[in-house]
């Protein structure tokens, strides 16, 4: 079975469609509630909301593609999560969020919008959207803003729409691509409850890490006047 990203699959929970995107993101965010990372395929079944045979019609494309992995035990077969399938359930939690125009999280455009305008009138900043950068690896990092600062210095801004338990794996994600690309200063944002500044040092690397209410914009800029004063 090969992998079509515009297929769509019905499931009867409430006689919606789904694209094979999400139930794909939806099979790998499964595993994310399992304390000891193997999980049955009843559990997936639900989770995702499929019934048998598309179960195993997907469970054989991800084993295949490597994002899952089968093990057998003594008494039945389980699935476990793979590093490449971690980074492939952030990509495509992150492109859900922003083809969803009705979803919660896009506030993220506002949010980016308070960012580029706070640096306007408050610096002599350069602002670049949508930025990548090509690491020494080899590897390309997207950021969502690209900040170059006076001094010839750039800070890189992210902004996370996942949920709490998938942000963190972003927010590590965000790390390597700052130490791989040699940008300095970072900006993680992450969209919750209560608001939180922490700043971190990551060998030579500087990480701000907001913690937001929803769609406060009033609260990301007296946040950036703490971090440029």
């Amino acid at each position: 079975m090969e992998f079509q990203p515009g297929r769509v699959s019905s499931y009867r929970k409430d006689r919606k469609y789904r694209s094979e995107m999400n139930i794909i993101s939806d099979i790998l965010l499964s595993f994310n509630k399992s304390a000891s990372g193997a999980i049955g395929k009843t559990r997936i079944m639900y989770a995702a909301n499929l019934n048998t045979k598309m179960l195993s019609e997907y469970l054989e494309k991800l084993v295949k593609y490597g994002l899952i992995i089968e093990e057998q035990t003594s008494s039945r077969v389980v699935y476990r999560i793979t590093p490449k399938g971690i980074l492939t359930l952030m990509i495509l939690l992150k492109l859900r969020a922003l083809l969803d125009v009705k979803s919660e999280h896009n506030n993220r455009i506002e949010l980016l919008e308070a960012i580029k305008e706070y640096f306007t009138k408050n610096t002599r900043s350069r602002i670049m959207e949508s930025y990548t950068a090509l690491g020494e690896s080899g590897l390309i990092h997207y950021f969502d803003l690209m900040i170059k600062l006076e001094g010839n210095e750039y800070a890189a801004v992210y902004i996370s729409t996942t949920s709490n338990n998938i942000s963190s794996l972003e927010y590590l994600w965000f790390i390597l691509g700052l130490l791989d690309s040699g940008v300095k200063t970072g900006m993680f944002i992450e969209i919750g409850s209560t608001a939180r500044l922490e700043k971190r040092m990551y060998d030579r690397i500087e990480v701000y890490k907001l913690t937001l209410p929803r769609k406060d914009q009033t609260m990301v800029k007296s946040f950036l006047a703490q971090i440029t004063e």
